[in-house]
């Protein structure tokens, strides 16, 4: 249960509600592309494409060969319904998911769930910190 102090409650009752929507849509947004960003940088970080490349060891996120996989993360769009507020971070890519959970042949090379575990305290922060300034 959340308790709202009586100066809250009074804010949040004065506030549109479209204002809201509006500060956590781009708050969620942001941190979106942050997690996007980090999933691609972990694919992209000291890899080598063509004849030297080296395939990524079982456990950490593979290495860039084509770019097809890290080039494929991208944010979805944002949805609103009522009482709810939701996008996605994509990977395309036709082998994204072999690479993240693995195959019975290959292990897997996470890329989207650790970067989610790194951008996680910041884009809670950043939610909190919009929907404080929209009570203002």
């Amino acid at each position: 249960m959340i308790k709202v102090h009586d100066d809250h409650a009074r804010r949040l009752a004065k506030m549109h509600p479209d204002l809201l929507i509006l500060a956590l849509g781009s708050a969620l947004e942001d941190g979106a592309k942050d997690i996007a960003e980090d999933a691609a940088f972990s694919i992209r970080d000291g890899a080598i494409s063509g004849a030297g490349h080296v395939p990524s060891l079982p456990g950490q996120p593979p290495n860039a060969d084509t770019h097809d996989l890290d080039q494929s993360i991208h944010v979805g769009e944002l949805i609103e319904t009522p009482g709810k507020i939701e996008t996605s971070v994509i990977a395309d890519s036709e082998h994204a998911l072999y690479m993240e959970l693995g195959t019975t042949r290959i292990a897997e090379r996470p890329f989207m769930r650790p970067a989610v575990e790194r951008q996680r305290a910041a884009v809670f922060h950043r939610l909190v910190d919009r929907f404080r300034k929209a009570l203002r």
